[in-house]
């Protein structure tokens, strides 16, 4: 599955008008966070993560851009739990719109994503029979200089399920991510 959503995107990505611009951007981490579960079952935990994305943004005017973006989230720290060790990654696929409001600073970015994030790669101490991958959002600020360097800083959301050998659980991971990156005019 992860080799046909790879080849649509190829394929929407290069049908892409001249007017778009491409950007390329790292993404780095280090979260606090707990996680409850439906049933009450919740832990805290640190966990590190890089992020590396891609995006393409149509210029629908000055003000507003918009477009489809992927991200690997790739964690690089298991969990700081040493009964419940753990790795998870990610594939969002969402949209993506950016907002540059203000004409005497047309540097100074607002930005959302919505999309979908399946889990692509699990690795848990204990069996587990399904793992489903759920909604994916973020939302944050950003600088983006003239050389097309840019900086931003996210809030992401992740929402998924797993189904454990006897019960199942809900999660959501969400975390604020730094994000360094580089804008291509195509």
């Amino acid at each position: 599955m992860k080799k046909s959503i790879l080849a649509v995107l190829a394929v929407i990505f290069m049908a892409v008008p001249a007017f778009a611009d491409v950007k390329l951007r790292l993404g780095v981490n280090a979260e606090n966070y707990k996680v409850e579960d439906t049933d009450g079952y919740s832990y805290n935990s640190t966990i590190t993560n890089i992020r590396i994305s891609g995006e393409y943004m149509f210029n629908f005017s000055d003000v507003f851009k918009a477009g489809a973006g992927i991200q690997a989230r790739i964690m690089i720290e298991n969990c700081n739990r040493k009964d419940y060790e753990h790795t998870e990654s990610w594939l969002p696929i969402y949209a993506t719109a950016q907002l540059n409001p203000f004409s005497n600073n047309k540097e100074l970015f607002f930005k959302l994503n919505i999309g979908y994030s399946p889990m692509y790669s699990t690795n848990y101490k204990y069996v587990i029979g399904n793992k489903k991958g759920g909604m994916y959002w973020g939302i944050g600020t950003g600088y983006e200089f003239p050389s097309g360097l840019f900086f931003d800083v996210m809030y992401e959301s992740y929402f998924y399920s797993m189904s454990y050998e006897t019960y199942d659980r809900d999660k959501t991971d969400g975390s604020i991510v730094v994000g360094l990156g580089y804008k291509f005019k195509i």
